[in-house]
């Protein structure tokens, strides 16, 4: 009998989930359905593993193959969202503005779904923002872009599915790039579901606060994403807390806290205070969302519709001077420009909640002569098991090295004491020393 892990399921339910909203498939419908009940029914059960019969697994396949066919690619536009979109580009003619709209994967979906996608709720500013001081703009290029660093350290564009999940993955996202700029690799996949599902200050799918999501990203941190994986769907499952794995508390990453950035709202702050944030790294911050941003292909966005539909959380990752623009990562997927979008600096209101991490990596302590013990600061040369004491632990252990292994009279080790390799006489010295004989 093969097992799998339900979250796992969930993610196969995930390809279907859309393929509900604009497929008139009964067979699309039923499978729906199924899978929506299996997965309320095990509800609560924590990370269980379901059985996979033969029948099984040939639904699994069936569900995979069918929500390629019925995928939003092949999907086309009721005849609402078409006149919707024809509006939207007679009004980017007429503003003479330099973006494209058109059909894709989010433009698709029903206006109740587009709407779960923005779950920023907005506040007036961070609680740890900085005195606001403008900053000089001669220290900058002319364009900046994290995608172009050759240690790889934004990480790859994911999709909150239907979450309102946009804080956690801006955050996490934010939190992922500071650790690999200051080299903790940690960092290349964290958990959202962690987030979503643990930061009780917040509102999981139905939205969140930045600057909690900020402190608990400090006080509590998040997991690598093997461990929660993400599944959750506003409208199916969203698992608890209790279903992070159970080895969590060693797996946990944190940063060391955050600074609230000084966004182009406020008459005294401008454009530069960001850019030289993104110094720091990328930059997590809220925007506006109003209905023609779902039917963005590509160019420099600015809003030309005056529905205004939430807030939503993203990441700032460069800028470009000649377009005035900031370059961001968004959490729909393979929308957009790759997954990214540019938009006119100040427009939607982008930069609100900004803030920069703050991350103090400790490179891992090297245990440099297999005692199994970390060689550190605290470890002089008379400690030789590095434990933090002189004792007879460490005769102990040196007498081990000496009588067991080859002395390297060429290589200084940790308590040689005359720097001619371990032997007898170095045994002696660390016994006279623990006596008092010297």
């Amino acid at each position: 009998m093969v097992y799998l892990y339900h979250i796992y399921l969930t993610k196969v339910f995930f390809l279907l989930t859309r393929c509900y909203y604009y497929s008139s498939s009964k067979i699309i419908k039923i499978l729906y359905y199924f899978y929506s009940t299996l997965l309320t029914k095990q509800e609560g059960r924590g990370n269980f593993m379901i059985p996979i019969t033969k029948k099984l697994q040939t639904l699994l396949v069936l569900s995979i193959f069918l929500a390629g066919v019925f995928s939003t690619s092949f999907a086309k536009l009721t005849p609402e969202q078409a006149q919707e979109l024809k509006e939207i580009q007679t009004a980017i003619k007429a503003k003479g503005a330099k973006w494209k709209a058109g059909e894709n994967a989010i433009m698709k979906l029903p206006k109740d779904a587009k709407q779960k996608l923005c779950g920023l709720r907005m506040e007036s500013a961070p609680s740890k923002e900085d005195d606001g001081a403008p900053v000089e703009a001669t220290s900058f290029p002319a364009t900046f872009d994290w995608r172009t660093d050759s240690r790889n350290v934004v990480t790859p564009v994911k999709d909150q599915a239907n979450c309102g999940s946009c804080w956690a993955f801006a955050s996490v996202g934010a939190m992922e790039s500071k650790l690999l700029i200051e080299g903790d690799h940690n960092g290349a996949d964290l958990s959202e579901q962690f987030v979503v599902s643990c930061d009780l200050s917040n509102f999981g799918c139905e939205g969140g606060y930045m600057s909690y999501v900020y402190n608990f990203l400090t006080t509590t941190g998040t997991t690598d994403e093997y461990c929660f994986p993400y599944s959750s769907d506003m409208d199916v499952y969203v698992p608890g807390c209790e279903e992070k794995c159970t080895d969590w508390e060693d797996r946990i990453s944190k940063i060391s806290g955050w600074t609230g950035v000084a966004s182009p709202l406020h008459p005294r702050r401008g454009v530069n205070n960001i850019k030289a944030a993104l110094e720091n790294g990328p930059v997590c911050v809220g925007m506006d969302v109003y209905q023609c941003f779902f039917s963005y292909t590509g160019g420099v966005y600015e809003h030309v519709s005056n529905i205004l539909l939430g807030g939503h959380a993203v990441i700032i990752v460069g800028w470009e001077d000649e377009n005035q623009c900031w370059i961001v990562k968004n959490s729909w997927g393979n929308w957009g420009e790759g997954g990214y979008f540019r938009i006119k600096w100040g427009d939607c209101k982008i930069g609100q909640s900004a803030a920069k991490f703050h991350y103090d990596y400790e490179e891992p302590c090297v245990d440099g002569d297999d005692d199994g013990y970390c060689v550190d600061e605290d470890c002089d040369e008379l400690d030789c098991n590095c434990d933090g004491l002189v004792d007879l632990l460490d005769v102990i252990f040196l007498a081990k090295r000496i009588l067991g292994q080859e002395i390297e009279r060429s290589t200084a080790s940790r308590c040689d004491m005359d720097r001619n390799g371990l032997d007898q006489q170095d045994l002696w010295a660390i016994i006279r020393m623990i006596l008092g004989l010297e």
